[in-house]
């Protein structure tokens, strides 16, 4: 994408956020210039448990895209502040999918996954991700 391409499209981009400073506004047409597919994040940072299933779950799901995409892919691990500042800093950055790992995860090996633009939440199970994630 050219240098003045990314301009505009930025510009409008800043320009849509600013109409509206109270609610989020996103362009599904803005998904080009994201760099992150998706960010994982265990619930709570102060349970060891939830965390090393969340970064063991991230390791695993970057190996898979790795192997299907033949590239390097975008993925994210966050466990810094509340699950609510995690979803908005990743909504800014234009992250399309979250995935929060709870104590569900344990029992029964499915996620919540998040959607940027509708805010719609599923849980699905983990070896779904890699394909949800295409």
């Amino acid at each position: 994408m050219s240098a003045g391409i990314l301009k505009i499209r930025t510009s409008e981009f800043l320009r849509s956020r600013l109409e509206e400073a109270c609610v989020l506004v996103f362009h599904k047409n803005f998904f080009q210039l994201v760099f992150e597919i998706a960010a994982v994040f265990p619930l709570l940072k102060n349970k060891p448990e939830l965390v090393s299933k969340a970064r063991e779950i991230f390791l695993n799901l970057k190996s898979e895209l790795l192997s299907q995409r033949n590239s390097v892919p975008h993925l994210e691990f966050d466990d810094n502040g509340n699950i609510g500042k995690r979803y908005r800093r990743q909504d800014e950055i234009g992250t399309p999918s979250c995935i929060t790992i709870d104590f569900t995860t344990l029992e029964d090996n499915t996620v919540t996954l998040r959607d940027r633009d509708s805010g719609e939440q599923k849980r699905v199970k983990i070896e779904e991700l890699p394909d949800l994630l295409k």
